[in-house]
């Protein structure tokens, strides 16, 4: 595991991204944002520039499908 990757999964356990996470939840009313799903939810990283100090706006609340897809669309705008 690289050191980044590392750094990044420790962040993902600490109070601060737990808050931010929580924060981020009740804003978007517990559902997700692309399908309004109740369930499954996981806050997305729209921009990675202020990592570990984001606003509120640098995240939002997607169900796990949406998350997968909205990965794969960026990876494709990569390619």
């Amino acid at each position: 595991m690289t050191e980044s990757r590392r750094y990044y999964l420790n962040y993902l356990k600490s109070k601060v991204w737990k808050s931010k996470r929580h924060a981020r939840l009740i804003k978007d009313r517990w559902q997700c944002n692309d399908c309004q799903a109740t369930n499954n939810l996981e806050v997305h990283h729209l921009t990675y520039e202020r990592f570990g100090n984001e606003d509120i706006e640098d995240l939002i609340t997607l169900c796990h499908d949406c998350h997968v897809i909205a990965h794969k669309i960026k990876e494709s705008s990569h390619d």
